[in-house]
């Protein structure tokens, strides 16, 4: 799902927040097709309404909602009317910071517009939007980490160590940075991996991209995670077999703190499961006609803060995971993993899969991945029995009308993109990416790309500014679950299935 590292400011606080307010100020030109702006000429009180917020839980589950500032390098807030304009470009309504509130627009005409907020660009005909997201961390985490910040963990109570297993530190109060920081590596264990069959290490760590704060409820899971045979026959897998927790981390700023960890198990929970792998293959076939077949496949099951119907495609923190074989057409799973987090936390699990694609143009190539994920909960998945896609790629891209998935010169900078739906599943919404490329001798690498156009429809023209340069691809996502309810986040079961343009030239 979009992160969401923007400015934001409590919806509680008595003063404005600290949002950019400059949206009576034109968009800059970004492109060379035209853009006119009009000032509206409604009340304040009137027009299109929309509040962005992000809904912040921790790991009690409880939550601060916070207002999200518009970015300063970032487009101004504001609907844009396509149509008007001789050469596709679209008419611009600023919109009207008023506080708490959020924004209105003045002035949009009845009918379909795109809703223009940080990077995201919503196909929609609401005069009332929410554009609500949710993330896992403390309020009120700072990001700045003093150097030599650290912990000095004395671990004992080791399952015998083998070469191949992971301790995992997880601080969900820490946001992203937090949830799943794995330590694997000699480097990430002062240069010497720790000795086959240890039931104890020391190890320092300094690995923190934001300040946890025991005093104001962060706590700390340290876990042992091992391979683990096939149960009954089925395929291996990785799980968590030792757990510590201590309620408050003793993180000090700037200096390194000692934490004795006492590793222990417990009772473990069982699920069976299949992944059908055949069935992945056949769905990534069809995500581009030079898509060269399965390319990974894999699946996590974890566990996520709050009991809220948010969701996202993935699992961290896990608690058990693996890699599937390509060749295998189905493969059947029985899991057993420790599952210490706390019971209100929801359990989820989602299953990854993923192909690749070499698109050339003028004699020069690019690789791209394209991926298929479904995520569910934990009974979700147990329901289901056989995990297999829910929803395929959409179908017959093109570009003003013509086939979209070779190379095409002359397409222009604001052309109609189009497709058929998806032959497996209903798709919700569909989510438009333009990326930029960038020739460098015989290849191409991919340019920066931050908007994302959301729609509930088959085809969208480009607005003025998203195509640059002289190639790029667009990348069609189809989605069930996700942006139902807002662009910014979605609802289990979710799904996604990704396809690509070729390499097109303005």
């Amino acid at each position: 799902m979009v992160a969401l590292f923007a400015t934001v400011s409590l919806l509680a606080c008595s003063s404005e927040p600290e949002v950019d307010t400059d949206a009576g100020t034109p968009p800059p030109d970004d492109s060379g097709t035209s853009e006119e702006t009009d000032s509206g000429t409604e009340p304040v009180g009137e027009g299109i309404r929309f509040n962005p917020t992000v809904h912040i839980i921790d790991e009690r589950g409880q939550g601060a909602v916070m207002q999200t500032g518009a970015w300063t390098d970032a487009p101004s807030p504001a609907a844009l009317v396509p149509g008007g304009l001789p050469d596709g470009g679209v008419r611009v309504y600023p919109a009207r910071h008023v506080g708490v509130e959020g924004y209105v627009v003045p002035g949009v005409p009845e009918g379909e517009y795109l809703l223009r907020f940080n990077d995201t660009l919503l196909v929609t005909d609401a005069r009332q939007v929410e554009l609500r997201s949710t993330m896992v961390q403390r309020p009120s985490l700072e990001w700045s980490v003093p150097t030599g910040t650290a912990l000095d963990l004395r671990v004992s109570g080791l399952a015998p160590w083998r070469s191949s297993d992971i301790l995992r530190l997880s601080s969900p109060n820490g946001s992203t940075p937090m949830e799943d920081l794995r330590l694997s590596t000699a480097e990430h264990f002062g240069g010497t991996l720790p000795t086959a069959g240890a039931t104890g290490l020391d190890v320092r760590v300094s690995r923190f991209l934001s300040l946890l704060d025991g005093s104001k409820g962060d706590s700390l899971w340290v876990q042992q995670l091992s391979e683990s045979a096939g149960i009954d026959g089925g395929h291996s897998f990785t799980r968590v077999v030792r757990s510590f927790h201590q309620p408050a981390v003793p993180l000090t700023p700037g200096t390194a703190t000692s934490l004795d960890v006492a590793l222990t198990g417990g009772t473990e929970r069982t699920v069976s499961f299949s992944v059908d792998g055949a069935a992945f293959a056949a769905q990534l076939e069809a995500t581009h006609p030079d898509a060269q077949g399965l390319g990974s496949l894999n699946w996590a099951i974890g566990a996520r803060p709050g009991a809220e119907a948010f969701a996202r495609l993935g699992s961290h923190p896990e608690l058990a995971f693996a890699s599937t074989s390509i060749d295998v057409p189905l493969a059947p799973y029985t899991v057993s993993f420790l599952d210490a987090f706390p019971e209100h936390w929801r359990r989820v699990a989602h299953v990854s899969s993923s192909t690749r694609v070499r698109l050339t143009s003028g004699g020069a190539a690019y690789q791209r991945t394209l991926v298929l994920q479904r995520a569910d909960t934990l009974e979700g998945l147990v329901e289901a029995g056989t995990l297999a896609p829910r929803l395929g790629p959409v179908r017959n891209l093109r570009i003003n009308g013509q086939d979209a998935t070779a190379a095409r010169s002359g397409v222009g900078t604001t052309p109609l993109v189009s497709w058929d739906p998806p032959e497996l599943g209903t798709a919700t919404r569909y989510f438009v990416r333009v990326t930029p490329l960038l020739q460098q001798g015989a290849g191409f690498t991919a340019g920066t790309s931050r908007t994302l156009l959301v729609t509930s429809k088959t085809e969208v023209r480009l607005p003025p500014g998203l195509v640059s340069g002289s190639h790029f691809v667009v990348t069609v996502t189809a989605t069930r679950g996700a942006g139902t309810r807002s662009p910014h986040e979605g609802e289990l079961p979710l799904d996604m299935a990704e396809a690509t343009t070729g390499i097109l030239s303005p």
